[in-house]
């Protein structure tokens, strides 16, 4: 009895870590303009953490919420961008301005110069790291991924790309 139970245990955990991944479109590399930098920010998919949802920021904006295996593409001006991060605990929405009040605390998980017309490429690793990553990495990393859907951000104005 004990063994069925924790069999029907287990098998609910798998199909609630399923649902936790990335659900978008496959990976497509967008065209740089002259005038912006392409920002490309993907987590791999692993089981340890992948129901951890992560809300990223850059320069105090909502962009995007991290899941597993996915990524997400971030068309920006060029000039200093400061990533940070926070985990999903309540819906994002209805603290957003209790949230930035805390990032202007929170030191940046990463911060680089972003340039008119490049590319830049991060991998996400939990607990809140990201790494700068080469292209060739990257696009190796990216070919297989889903970009993260996120109603959040599009409700926020924010441009999914």
């Amino acid at each position: 009895m004990e063994r069925r139970i924790s069999g029907i245990i287990v098998f609910l955990m798998l199909i609630a870590v399923a649902g936790c991944g990335a659900t978008g479109s496959r990976f497509v590399r967008l065209d740089s303009k002259p005038d912006k930098a392409m920002v490309y920010i993907y987590r791999k998919s692993g089981f340890a953490g992948s129901a951890v949802k992560v809300n990223l920021f850059a320069n105090g904006k909502y962009i995007t919420q991290i899941t597993n295996g996915g990524y997400y593409v971030y068309e920006t001006n060029p000039g200093l961008i400061e990533f940070k991060e926070t985990r999903e605990v309540i819906p994002i929405f209805i603290v957003m301005y209790t949230i930035e009040k805390a990032l202007e605390k929170q030191r940046p998980i990463i911060s680089f110069e972003a340039l008119p017309g490049q590319e830049y490429f991060f991998e996400f690793k939990l607990p809140n790291k990201i790494n700068r990553v080469s292209r060739e990495e990257a696009l190796e990393n990216l070919k297989n991924m889903q970009l993260f859907e996120d109603k959040q951000a599009a409700n926020q104005g924010a441009t999914v790309q």
